[in-house]
């Protein structure tokens, strides 16, 4: 598919586990994603605790495969940034989904050390 150049980039902003309010973490990347020509789109799944989690995480994760699909057939790029649960959720819409992204920035993935990155096909960046 041709790429419309009137069609924005986006960055998809998935929060950690434990938290009410996510523009405390990752929404706190919005407004400089914005000022930089990126829509933002903030994957915003509420108050999960950590049982939640290994039961919610699997509906999330084909969720976000959904979404980044949309976008992607629209012709736009993706960027993924994910918090903690959210770099979970990420491992598991590649790893059970095939969900590909263009680039994917991890920030304290709640992810086993032995994780090795899931996108092989795009940029990788995680931050600890």
């Amino acid at each position: 598919m041709k790429r419309d150049l009137q069609m924005k980039d986006v960055v998809i902003l998935i929060h950690g586990y434990n938290t009410r309010d996510p523009q405390r973490t990752v929404g706190k990347l919005s407004e400089p994603f914005r000022r930089g020509g990126l829509e933002v789109h903030e994957f915003n799944y509420g108050f999960t605790s950590l049982f939640q989690v290994r039961i919610r995480n699997f509906a999330l994760a084909k969720k976000l495969g959904r979404v980044v699909k949309k976008y992607q057939g629209e012709g736009r790029r993706v960027v993924i940034v994910g918090h903690s649960n959210g770099c979970t959720i990420i491992h598991l819409a590649h790893k059970l989904f095939r969900m590909r992204a263009d680039c994917v920035i991890a920030i304290n993935p709640a992810l086993s050390r032995k994780t090795h990155p899931p996108l092989l096909r795009c940029a990788y960046l995680c931050i600890s």
